[in-house]
């Protein structure tokens, strides 16, 4: 037994995490240590703000790990011996490919140790709360999050609003429950995570009990998913998402909207007892 498993993912950070989770199993049946590479956080360092040691197999995050994969043979075959092959085409199913052939192989099966396992393509396999019962984050994310906290009320709220790949979910409809949510709340403190700065700007403009994420970026969307863009150019852009996750799930009430990331705060907000042991 042994052997390398190497995830190639390029997706938002709960995507990915998903995917590390669903490839957990499989990795511990066979005692294969996990390469792990965020694509669309190219500026990012995994391990400088989640500590991975107590996780069920080793991972290793990063390109940097590329040199430690030994192998034979890789699977799936249309990687033939270049594991950094890139997805070129798609599958009637919607399925990232090389030359047509899936870059995913079957989690169900057995493979030689002597066989390098490679995942090529986005994530998005569920919820990717499993994986936080099984890390830590770093001493300088855990107080930075404390800090922020601290300089809120006890009971202050938190919304969380997902915009850029989706703008037309931040409709009418969306700003009709946030100003029901305030209202119910009036005067309460209410933490704002949003990767749409004109929106963010308006709505803490529009209610003085809106504190802005110290995470806002006033940039430009270009019309690209911002963290995405900020991936490749912000080396601190996995730890502010971290941030507002973990901020969000811990206020006293939640307003959440759509998406990988508000989904994630809803679980670790209905899980009270993992949420302090993160933070």
């Amino acid at each position: 037994m042994g052997g390398f498993l190497l995830l190639r993912v390029n997706a938002g950070l709960n995507d990915a995490l998903s995917l590390l989770w669903r490839h957990t199993e499989l990795a511990k049946r066979e005692g294969r240590t996990i390469i792990f590479v965020l694509e669309a956080y190219t500026a990012c360092n995994l391990d400088d703000v989640i500590d991975f040691s107590n996780y069920p197999v080793p991972v290793l995050c990063g390109t940097s790990h590329y040199d430690k994969i030994t192998y034979a043979t890789i699977h799936p075959a249309c990687f033939g011996y270049d594991f950094k092959k890139k997805p070129n085409s798609a599958t009637s199913d919607g399925t990232v490919a090389i030359d047509g052939v899936p870059s995913n192989f079957d989690i169900t099966e057995s493979y030689p140790p002597s066989t390098l396992l490679v995942f090529a393509g986005c994530g998005n396999f569920g919820f990717s709360l499993e994986v936080f019962k099984h890390i830590k984050l770093r001493p300088h994310l855990v107080d930075r999050i404390r800090s922020l906290r601290s300089s809120f009320p006890a009971d202050y709220l938190s919304i969380h609003l997902r915009a850029t790949d989706h703008p037309e979910q931040d409709s009418d409809v969306q700003l009709q429950k946030i100003d029901s949510f305030l209202a119910s709340n009036p005067g309460k403190t209410a933490y704002l995570a949003c990767d749409n700065m004109p929106l963010m700007k308006s709505l803490s403009e529009k209610y003085s009990q809106i504190i802005k994420s110290p995470t806002f970026i006033d940039v430009p969307l270009n019309g690209a998913p911002l963290h995405y863009e900020m991936g490749h150019r912000d080396p601190l852009c996995i730890e502010n998402a971290l941030l507002d996750i973990l901020v969000c799930a811990a206020s006293s009430d939640f307003l959440p909207s759509v998406g990988g990331y508000t989904r994630l705060i809803e679980q670790l907000y209905k899980s009270k007892d993992l949420l302090h042991s993160l933070i």
